[in-house]
């Protein structure tokens, strides 16, 4: 064993780190995906633990068209994965505030809205009518979202909002 301490070992993490330094008691990690990473490093007789949150805010689009033509065809956001947050829920509301689509997991299973309104299992209220809930598509036009994260590098609530087009000339 060097006397100075180390190796630096990766403990785990989403993918596999590479370590500048590995018997320096200071180096850098560079990583290839976001997630947590732990790391150890022993010296003087002891195994000190580190863990370190890398993340990079969702990159919500502003557009899409769910016409089956295979481009575009799912409201896709990018860095929603499991290996960086542990909670979502997608919140779809139309011109006049209604709510057309709920996922409570979105994009954490790799399910993303295809334009389709949602029917969830129980009623959100009894003040909308049986009637608003239908298994069709959403017309053209623009809609608006709340995206709530829980971001768990960071370990804290994260929430998005803003408006969303969708042009779909034939389903």
């Amino acid at each position: 064993l060097d006397p100075n301490g180390g190796p630096w070992v990766q403990v785990s993490g989403p993918s596999e780190a590479i370590i500048s330094d590995p018997m320096s008691n200071m180096t850098q990690a560079i990583v290839s995906a976001y997630g947590i990473y732990e790391f150890e490093f022993e010296a003087c007789d002891e195994i000190n633990t580190l863990e370190v949150g890398v993340s990079c805010p969702p990159s919500i689009p502003d557009a899409f068209s769910p016409d089956g033509d295979g481009v575009n065809d799912v409201f896709y956001i990018e860095n929603i994965t499991t290996d960086v947050y542990a909670e979502s829920i997608l919140y779809i509301y139309n011109k006049w505030g209604r709510i057309v689509y709920i996922d409570p997991h979105y994009g954490l299973d790799n399910d993303w809205w295809d334009g389709r309104t949602s029917r969830p299992h129980k009623r959100i209220t009894s003040f909308l009518p049986e009637r608003y809930f239908n298994d069709g598509y959403v017309n053209d036009g623009v809609y608006f979202y709340t995206l709530e994260l829980f971001n768990k590098t960071v370990s804290q609530k994260e929430f998005y909002s803003g408006d969303i087009n969708i042009f779909s000339q034939e389903r």
